[in-house]
């Protein structure tokens, strides 16, 4: 059993990166990846210590890089890259600039939610040196008055949604915001995957607010020199799943698998799980793991 998408206190996960490698122990896991949000830092971390006295399975290097398709913020899953290579690319995101642009955003969704009548804290902000993300800190303050949830019901919200998909990266709501000013193209990203020797992978495919998915991902291959598809993750249904893994054989793609994991921050998404709750088995990434390094000091 694998989990390639595990998020940890290096981007907005709230495991360490030896309770991630403890979990993966425990579920006995053949191979794991850490994909914090244009961060490869975990992985200087799991140089300063003897992995193997937590975890005795597989490590593949992976980030999850935030891009934009068609205007709309959407993330790659890079697998098995060379980190010196990615990390002079420009895709890894410098603390200073994290918190420059997320306090850019929060200003932003206040003044939204100030004009609609949202009940929030106005000093809330994000917190120079924290990793912490806009739509993330907005959405915690708004859960601390139940009255929040009519408002944005009324404005076309639910908030039992991801605040960030549904409001922030949503072009029909009033807290959009056009993130092209920050994050490149997607074939930027692909390409400076490729140049570091990596996989590019499509990550969750079925969080994007899209009219018609299908059609979308058939439109990105076409546009895009794509490796693989994430086809397991834990918000998928086991149609999509099913759909996502034929249009891989059909197309020719690798595919992965991952829980997409944040510990409290997404408390309904359990560890090594995916598609209702199971596990996901080795055997998606077969044809294509034997080809990539695996991570070493």
């Amino acid at each position: 059993m694998i989990d390639l998408h595990i998020h940890t206190k290096h981007s907005d996960g709230d495991c360490t990166v030896t309770q991630i490698l403890q979990k993966a122990q425990n579920e006995k896991l053949d191979a794991i990846s850490i994909t914090d949000h244009n961060q490869i830092s975990a992985y200087d971390e799991l140089d300063t210590i003897f992995v193997e006295d937590y975890y005795k399975g597989k490590i593949i290097v992976g980030t999850e890089l935030k891009c934009v398709y068609n205007h709309m913020p959407v993330e790659i899953l890079a697998y098995g890259f060379n980190r010196n290579k990615m990390q002079e690319s420009g895709c890894i995101t410098t603390p200073q600039k994290f918190y420059e642009i997320q306090s850019k955003y929060l200003v932003h969704i206040k003044e939204q939610g100030r004009k609609i009548g949202l009940f929030f804290n106005p000093d809330v902000q994000i917190v120079k040196g924290e990793l912490a993300y806009a739509a993330a800190t907005f959405e915690r303050e708004l859960w601390k008055d139940k009255r929040n949830i009519q408002i944005l019901a009324n404005n076309g919200i639910d908030m039992n949604m991801p605040f960030y998909r549904e409001s922030q990266s949503n072009k029909n709501s009033i807290f959009y915001i056009d993130e092209t000013q920050d994050y490149p193209e997607m074939q930027e990203v692909i390409d400076e995957i490729h140049k570091a020797k990596g996989l590019a992978f499509l990550a969750h495919l079925y969080e994007y607010p899209l009219k018609n998915h299908e059609e979308t991902i058939m439109n990105i291959v076409k546009e895009h020199n794509l490796d693989g598809i994430e086809c397991c993750h834990s918000n998928f249904t086991k149609a999509q799943s099913k759909y996502l893994m034929d249009f891989c054989k059909k197309e020719n793609l690798y595919m992965s698998g991952g829980s997409d994991y944040h510990g409290k921050a997404k408390p309904k998404v359990k560890f090594a799980r995916a598609v209702e709750d199971k596990p996901i088995k080795t055997e998606i990434i077969q044809n294509w793991c034997d080809s990539i390094e695996y991570y070493t000091k």
